[in-house]
C-alpha cells in the first residue's frame, strides 16, 4: 500500500512521529496494521475490491502484517518505508551550498558571494548538474521590503540572480557577482541567501526507479554596507517548530525551507500583483493579495476556521496557479479519534512566536 496518493485530504507531518502524545499505545501503527487504520489517510483504496491497493482484494485484516512489516528499506512495502518522504530519502546523495564570503557589497557597488556546492560525503557538486542556484540580495536586515535595486521593482525589497554561470576552480570554490549594486544610499546590515536543487533517480529493490527533486538549505549570510556592526535579521519563528509538523519543509519546486530566507521575499511590500494580472477571471481582476510572512502563515494556519467567519485567502503563484488557503485541515486527531483538530499545539505555539515582518 506504497505511494498510493492520498484523495480528500491534506497531510503534513512525519508518518513515523506519532500524532497524538499520550496516546495509549502511540507505536501500535508499526506491529498492527489494518484496514480501518490505513484506509483512514488512504482513503482511495477500496479493500473489498483491490481497488489502488497493489496487494488485491483483503477481507479481513489476517494478512496485513504479513507484507507490511515494521521497518525496511526506503519505499518498500514496510510500514516505515513505504511511508519515506521522498525528499527525506536516505538514497539521495545530499546537496549544500555554503557561502563562505560576501566582498565588495558596500553602498553604490555590487557585492560578489564566495560558495562551495557539496554532496552530504563533502564532494564538490558541478553547477551543471542542478536545475537551479540563485543568489538572493535584500536589506537593511532591520526593515526588509522598501529597497529597491536598480530597475528591479517587480520584487520589491529584494532582488534575486541566477549563478549557473558562476566561475568555479577545479577544487570546487566557487564565486559569483551581482549584476545589481548595493544602493548608493544603504545604511546598515543587508542579506545574502542561497536556494539550490536538483534532481535524482534512485533505485530500489522493490520499487524501482523514481526521480526524486529536492533542494539544498537554504543558507543566509549577512554583511555591512557602511562599516557599521553586522546585525543579523531577527528571528521571526523558529524553523524546528515548522519542521515539528512538516517534517522538513520545502516549497516553491523543493527551492524555499528556511524561514530565515522566506522573510526576504515574503516582506511587508509584497504582493502577488505580478502574477495575478496573468491569471484566468476572475481572478486577475481581484485586488492584490498581501504575501507579507506575517499574513501569509497566519491566513494559512488559520485553516478551516476562515470559512466560519466568511473569508478567504487565495494568492496567485507561479504560472498564475491559484492557491486558495481558506480551507486548510491538519491531520492530528483528538486523542478519542475525533476528526481532524483546526489547530494542533504545536502550530499555535509557532504562530504566537512569529511577530510582524
Amino acid at each position: 500500500m506504497h505511494h498510493l496518493p492520498l484523495a480528500g485530504r491534506q497531510r503534513t507531518g512525519d508518518f513515523t512521529t506519532p500524532a497524538v502524545v499520550g496516546a495509549t499505545n502511540p507505536q501500535v501503527f508499526l506491529t498492527n496494521p489494518s484496514r480501518a487504520a490505513c484506509g483512514s489517510c488512504h482513503d482511495n483504496v477500496n479493500f473489498a475490491t483491490g481497488a489502488n491497493h497493489p496487494g488485491g482484494v483483503q477481507i479481513d485484516d489476517t494478512e496485513c502484517s504479513t507484507c507490511h512489516t515494521p521497518v525496511g528499506t526506503d519505499f518498500d512495502a514496510s510500514i516505515t518505508g513505504a511511508h519515506v518522504v521522498p525528499t527525506s530519502s536516505s538514497l539521495l546523495t545530499g546537496l549544500a551550498v555554503k557561502i563562505t564570503g560576501v566582498s565588495g557589497g558596500t553602498a553604490g557597488t555590487a557585492p560578489t558571494v564566495a560558495f562551495t556546492v557539496t554532496n552530504k560525503a563533502g564532494a564538490a557538486v558541478a553547477l551543471s548538474t542542478l536545475g537551479s542556484i540563485s543568489f538572493t540580495m535584500a536589506g537593511p536586515t532591520s526593515d526588509y521590503g522598501y529597497t529597491i535595486f536598480g530597475t528591479n521593482t517587480g520584487t520589491p525589497g529584494y532582488v534575486t540572480e541566477s549563478a549557473a554561470a558562476a566561475t568555479c576552480s577545479s577544487s570546487g570554490a566557487c564565486s559569483y557577482t551581482f549584476r545589481n549594486i548595493v544602493p548608493a544610499k544603504a545604511t546598515g546590515t543587508y542579506a545574502i541567501g542561497v536556494e539550490a536543487r536538483t534532481t535524482q533517480t534512485v533505485t530500489t529493490d522493490t520499487s524501482g526507479t523514481q526521480s526524486i527533486e529536492y533542494g539544498a538549505p537554504n543558507v543566509v549570510s549577512y554583511f555591512s554596507v557602511d562599516g557599521s556592526p553586522v546585525t543579523s535579521r531577527r528571528a521571526v519563528v523558529a524553523l524546528a517548530n515548522c519542521n515539528g509538523c512538516h517534517q522538513t519543509l520545502q516549497v516553491h519546486g523543493a527551492l524555499r525551507n528556511n524561514t530565515e530566507y522566506c522573510v526576504m521575499c515574503h516582506n511587508p511590500s509584497n504582493t502577488d500583483a505580478s502574477t495575478r494580472a496573468t491569471a484566468a477571471a476572475p481572478y486577475n481582476t481581484q485586488p492584490a493579495q498581501g504575501i507579507n510572512f506575517n499574513l501569509l502563515v497566519h491566513r494559512i494556519h488559520y485553516g478551516i476556521n476562515m470559512q466560519a467567519v466568511n473569508r478567504t485567502y487565495i494568492v496567485v503563484g507561479f504560472g498564475a496557479s491559484i492557491n486558495n488557503f481558506s480551507g486548510t485541515l491538519f491531520p492530528p486527531l483528538t486523542p478519542t479519534g475525533t476528526p481532524p483538530i483546526r489547530k494542533t499545539a504545536r502550530c499555535a505555539t509557532s504562530i504566537r512566536a512569529s511577530k510582524p515582518t
